[in-house]
């Protein structure tokens, strides 16, 4: 017993050590742990609402109280041609889905919203464009009053003959960038087949005019625009970042071949641009403070990769991280290798210290992460694509965690040693369209908003702690611990009771070895009982064949004595007479068979061990004398090669009635034949006899 206490503490330090040595892995290059079962780990995401819609709609948060609670805004589309409806809805709880209000347009593509609060009365309005027929439209929403104001803003060229221009728009900016107090609104004109217009608008909505365009020869992205201000500088920057789509249009210096990274200024005259990458990619700039001086800078990801240009020759680029200053000179610089490319850009506190960090999701599966002084802090990596979605305090603990994109399949939340906390596994393609974290007035979780791309179900998706007897199923170690003391008591329990009644199993052992001895005997004596049984039935049975036998052969035995004194007689009556005594000896004979075959069936008398040496040639010829009648009707040849000194140990009827089956059936098979001749050769081999 000592030495299993022992063992069972050995066990118990190595798995101690074991536990308390798992640690994430915290080098600069790290994996995304892999979840098999989301249920073992500490926070849950639970689906709160699945909202599906017929209808692509896209879902927003909008303060429409003026006291900083928050509302939803729906914006959807119907694309239902020729009737084509839009709407947008008020909702007054995101979460419950009150309607407040709802605003219907005739046209064929809303825009999703910008939310903003332009006449600063503390409410929001919803600023959207949209098309109508081949014209572009900027208006604005307000919940209490409608539409509060609707401009147009472009006609678009229609190509391919279809009514309507293939093109939309987006709002991009609204802020003063005038300095008069009122903000103005700048919008992207973007196209899909039809080829133009592509160009920045800046709107000037309390004047109804537009203050200046600046033409594209690619698309702007809506999310990259940034402002670059500075407290003892007048002159701020526009700062965007434009995508490729690979069509051959050409605007002054610029080619919808790259992307480019373009700054403005407040009047829309173009400051610098700098190309970023070839075909089908996008300039996504962040602005930090690269020297500490208080001034921003701008980084900028250049993809790597080759692009056709204009003229026919191929532009090769390489992939470089790179800092701007306000007026476009490179301030440094970091290189990669292979043609990697930037899905996306972002400034995350990835490590809670109150300074954000600059985020880079490439085309290799990699995260980088750098500061704002472009030193690389760590690299994340993943077996497919992922990206991170957000970087906050989602649990309260004063650290921020990591939300995880797992490309195509859920969310993923994990500590800053990645280590996981929740993984939402998706039913389907998840892509965002649209996200927000919600807080709840007087509850504790935090909420959190998803729209996918298909614009058809919106999710609200809580996290919440798992619950407490869960942890024994995510830590091991402490289920082990929890049972430890329990077991070992039960063991030496165990123990205790095997080693009382040792003495006492050895002396059962002993008994039972002696009566496996008895009943073995038993067994052999009652074998021999059945066996003397069963040969006494079978000689009454035999007996009593045999009288019925017998009665029934006395019959026919009468009959063929009569038969055999009236042969000689020719009386027609007589004639008849005989051959009823005929009949009546065959159906005597008849039975007699019959009583034959039941004592061969039922008692199998010819099955005892009664062996002797018997001559297979004596065997034969005895045979063939048996059925020479028939021999000598068929006039059949018979052929003997059989030694007379080959004899087997067996029952004589045996084998004269196993050979005699072999020679009747040859001597029926050859009765239709023209040749007949019957071979029998026996020779000896190997202590076997062959016939």
């Amino acid at each position: 017993m000592n030495q299993t206490l022992i063992s069972l503490t050995c066990t118990l330090a190595i798995l101690l050590v074991a536990g308390y040595s798992q640690t994430a892995a915290t080098d600069a290059d790290a994996m995304i742990p892999t979840v098999d079962d989301p249920l073992v780990l500490e926070y849950r995401f639970n689906i709160e609402d699945e909202v599906s819609n017929t209808n692509p709609t896209a879902v927003y948060p909008i303060d429409i109280y003026g006291d900083g609670r928050q509302g939803a805004v729906i914006v959807g589309n119907m694309w239902r041609p020729p009737v084509v409806q839009s709407l947008i809805i008020f909702y007054a709880d995101i979460h419950r889905q009150q309607a407040l209000h709802q605003i219907n347009i005739n046209t064929a593509a809303l825009s999703p919203p910008f939310i903003f609060d332009i006449n600063h009365d503390g409410v929001q309005e919803v600023l959207t464009t949209y098309n109508m027929n081949d014209s572009l439209w900027l208006e604005i929403f307000r919940l209490d009053s409608g539409s509060i104001y609707r401009r147009f803003v472009a006609t678009g060229i229609d190509r391919d003959g279809s009514g309507r221009w293939d093109g939309h728009g987006g709002v991009c900016v609204v802020d003063d960038l005038d300095g008069d107090g009122e903000e103005e609104i700048i919008i992207n004109c973007d196209v899909d087949y039809d080829l133009y217009p592509r160009a920045l608008l800046c709107i000037d909505w309390k004047n109804d005019r537009i203050l200046w365009e600046y033409p594209l020869a690619n698309i702007a992205l809506q999310q990259t625009f940034r402002l670059l201000r500075y407290a003892d500088d007048p002159d701020s920057l526009l700062i965007f970042g434009t995508a490729s789509k690979g069509n051959r249009v050409v605007v002054d210096d610029m080619d919808d071949q790259h992307s480019y990274l373009i700054a403005l200024d407040m009047q829309g005259r173009e400051q610098w641009k700098y190309t970023i990458g070839g075909s089908f990619t996008g300039a996504i700039p962040l602005i930090i403070d690269y020297d500490d001086d208080g001034h921003n800078e701008i980084a900028c990801f250049q993809h790597g990769g080759e692009s056709m240009l204009y003229s026919g020759e191929i532009d090769t680029l390489r992939a470089v991280l790179r800092v701007f200053d306000r007026h476009g000179n490179v301030l440094d610089s970091v290189c990669y290798d292979g043609r990697v490319r930037a899905n996306d850009a972002e400034l995350y506190d990835m490590d809670s210290d109150g300074i954000p960090e600059m985020t880079f999701e490439l085309s290799d599966n990699s995260l980088r992460v750098y500061d704002q002084h472009l030193r690389n802090e760590r690299i994340i990596r993943c077996a497919s694509r992922f990206g991170i979605w957000d970087c906050r305090d989602f649990l309260g603990t004063g650290e921020n965690q990591y939300l995880f994109d797992l490309h195509n399949t859920g969310l993923l939340l994990t500590d800053m040693n990645l280590n996981p906390l929740a993984q939402y596994n998706a039913k389907k393609g998840f892509e965002r369209a649209a996200y927000m974290v919600l807080k709840r007035d007087q509850e504790p979780e935090i909420v959190i908003f998803i729209t996918l791309s298909n614009l058809l179900t919106n999710y609200l998706l809580t996290l919440e702690p798992t619950p407490w007897y869960t942890v024994f199923s995510r830590r091991p170690i402490l289920a082990f611990l929890a049972a430890f003391i329990p077991l070992t008591v039960i063991i030496g329990i165990i123990y205790l009771i095997l080693a009382t009644f040792r003495k006492k199993n050895k002396i059962i052992s002993r008994q039972r070895d002696r009566l496996d001895d008895a009943l073995t005997k038993l067994r052999e004596t009652q074998e021999q009982l059945v066996t003397a049984e069963k040969y006494r039935l079978s000689k009454d049975i035999a007996g009593g064949v045999a009288h019925e036998i017998h009665n029934a052969l006395f019959p026919a035995r009468s009959s063929l004595v009569k038969l055999r004194d009236r042969l000689g007689l020719t009386d027609p009556d007589e004639l008849t007479r005989n051959r009823t005594l005929l009949g009546l000896s065959d159906k005597a004979v008849a039975r007699a068979l019959k009583m034959v075959e039941l004592v061969r069936v039922y008692t199998r008398l010819d099955l005892e061990k009664n062996t002797e040496s018997v001559s297979i040639k004596e065997i034969i010829e005895e045979i063939l004398e048996t059925n020479s009648l028939q021999i000598s009707e068929q006039n059949t040849d018979i052929h003997l090669d059989i030694a007379p000194d080959i004899a087997v140990a067996c029952f004589h009827p045996h084998a004269f009635s196993l050979i005699n089956n072999l020679v009747v059936n040859a001597l029926q098979a050859m009765t239709d034949s023209p040749r007949k001749q019957l071979t029998v050769v026996a020779h000896e081999t190997d202590n076997k006899v062959e016939i």
